[in-house]
């Protein structure tokens, strides 16, 4: 998958999306669809979706790879899919149903959600991407559906795009909080050294992020050396110290830029940033665009 990943493999985008699929969508940050059939370039080579996918299967099943990985997802189980993740759908079942919705990475940075619940999520959702959802769980989920989908032909309404945040924000933390639950007792049986490590690391790093960017400093806190923080992060998330740490920063940052009042002297005061300069610098290189720009975006 490393090898691929240098190729450059070209994510599939919102709006090759759309045509892939009958879906409604919102200011191309948005898609929600219950119907799926699969087309090139899912069902032929593997590919990345430039956005964060939730899918619900409420009948049939379907056969995918998810890098190196194969999984069948059945009734009732929910998929989470991550942007750099290459998916392939191998098989799908003629008499498939479920529910789909994809949020693009712009959107899901400007959601209202705090960084010390949102890492944690990612890394067992990214470890386990499948879930059982119990009955219960299922019918709420539709609920959320439906609901979002009203709001949707709301198209003169002033608000629609807030109402339909908030309700998303729900359908987040509710998914969120059921594969932490779910997912709990596996990472208590399947614990290793490395694994209670990294988990050691990833709380630090919720903590400390706005202040310590530095990966030594958390390879001090766990009394390990940087080397083998670095080995062991790779080898369980796919991605370096430096990442995960820029990933928090980047994340608060688009957060309070978009979703705050602050200017960007208080955002850059508030990770602290030893100055205004240095805090643009830091987010030019890793967003591509700098703070105003972001921020009027």
């Amino acid at each position: 998958m490393n090898n691929i990943k240098q190729a450059g493999l070209k994510g599939i985008s919102f709006d090759e999306i759309k045509q892939l699929m009958e879906s409604d969508s919102i200011y191309d940050d948005i898609i929600i669809s219950d119907k799926f059939t699969p087309k090139p370039p899912f069902d032929m080579f593997p590919t990345r979706i430039e956005g964060v996918l939730f899918a619900f299967c409420m009948q049939g099943d379907a056969y995918i790879h998810l890098g190196l990985d194969s999984y069948t997802i059945n009734k009732g189980e929910c998929l989470v899919i991550y942007p750099e993740q290459l998916i392939q759908a191998e098989k799908i079942s003629d008499d498939f149903n479920g529910l789909i919705f994809i949020f693009s990475l712009t959107y899901l940075s400007q959601l209202r959600i705090d960084i010390q619940r949102l890492l944690p999520l990612f890394v067992s959702v990214k470890n386990n991407p499948i879930c059982q959802l119990s009955e219960e769980e299922g019918i709420a989920l539709v609920d959320y559906f439906m609901m979002i989908k009203k709001k949707m032909k709301l198209k003169n309404h002033p608000d629609q795009l807030k109402i339909i945040q908030n309700i998303l924000e729900a359908v987040f933390l509710e998914i969120g909080y059921i594969y932490n639950r779910r997912n709990q007792g596996k990472r208590i049986k399947l614990s290793t050294r490395k694994e209670v490590l990294f988990n050691q690391f990833i709380h630090e790093i919720t903590i400390h992020y706005n202040e310590e960017r530095s990966v030594s400093y958390y390879a001090n806190k766990l009394c390990i050396t940087s080397k083998y923080l670095s080995s062991l992060v790779k080898e369980i998330s796919d991605k370096t110290p430096a990442e995960l740490i820029i990933n928090c920063v980047m994340f608060e940052s688009k957060t309070l830029l978009k979703s705050t009042d602050m200017s960007i002297q208080q955002v850059s005061d508030l990770l602290n940033f030893p100055n205004q300069s240095f805090f643009g610098k830091y987010f030019k290189r890793y967003a591509g665009i700098s703070p105003s720009q972001y921020k009027q975006s």
